[in-house]
């Protein structure tokens, strides 16, 4: 039966009233969140193909410091409409000697249409593991500079050196490395470099040496392992822990077993570079 005008228009009028209180979105929000996994310093958020935010690195935890950073923080702003029809992918875009690489990132982006904030945990994919990144060290004794490694570019302040993890470059050939424009020296391809260091002095002279850290009368015998280098450009299958510095004495030790059979195992080793004398 055929709706009576009268009520006809209640019924409109009930059906207006209804759609005029699903909220409007509003006029901006609030984007944070985390992703989880290790990425180089100077990595980026993208959302529809641009740029809108740093990754920042969190403290590490214990025993990361020899890592590249885990966990990173991000904080961006939207129009509330783009919440309202779904936020979308969410990229991450992470520097390389070699150029850019972008990222897709897993876990969801979805919030409510009237939500004025939205926090977000998101994570690399599994097939991004943690063995991606070397350590970079650039070393500036004169005016502040920007330093480039292939495609890499960093400003270094006046009198200092900085390090920072970059990703591990695959592409073919050398990457070259300067100071604001005057070559340094370069790099070759090499899958077991895990640290460069790189220094503007004018007549360089390295020490790097490796120190093997044991319990005393295991009997090991392992003296440390001293090179000398005189390049700007220094590559080496190991991180370098301690620069410009004297290697500790001892390092935190590895206990193993309890009661009599209680002793400290070997913990490995740590590396230090410092001037020639």
């Amino acid at each position: 039966m055929p709706l009576a005008p009268s009520r006809l228009a209640v019924f409109a009028l009930a059906y207006a009233l209804t759609a005029c209180e699903k909220p409007a979105p509003p006029a901006s929000v609030r984007v944070s969140g985390t992703v989880m996994g290790n990425l180089a310093n100077g990595s980026e958020v993208l959302w529809r193909g641009q740029v809108v935010a740093a990754l920042v690195p969190e403290a590490a935890g214990k025993g990361r410091h020899r890592m590249a950073p885990l966990t990173w923080s991000f904080a961006f702003d939207v129009p509330g409409q783009a919440v309202a029809e779904g936020l979308g992918e969410l990229k991450v875009r992470e520097p390389s000697p070699c150029g850019p690489t972008d990222i897709a990132l897993v876990g969801g982006t979805s919030a409510r249409r009237d939500a004025t904030a939205v926090s977000l945990k998101l994570y690399l994919p599994s097939s991004y593991d943690g063995g991606r990144h070397v350590r970079v060290t650039f070393d500036n004794p004169g005016p502040a500079a920007t330093f480039t490694w292939g495609a890499l570019s960093l400003p270094v302040d006046a009198g200092s050196f900085v390090s920072y993890w970059a990703q591990r470059p695959t592409c073919a050939g050398e990457l070259p490395v300067s100071r604001d424009g005057i070559r340094l020296g370069a790099t070759l391809p090499d899958p077991n470099v895990q640290h460069v260091f790189v220094s503007a002095r004018p007549n360089p002279c390295f020490v790097v040496t490796r120190k093997i850290y044991e319990k005393r009368g295991t009997g090991l015998g392992l003296g440390p392992e001293v090179t000398r280098h005189t390049s700007a450009v220094i590559t080496s299958p190991r991180l370098i822990d301690h620069l410009f510095e004297a290697l500790p004495d001892s390092i935190e030790a590895l206990t193993v077993g309890d009661g009599p059979d209680r002793f400290v195992a070997t913990i490995g080793s740590r590396a230090n570079l410092v001037l020639c004398q």
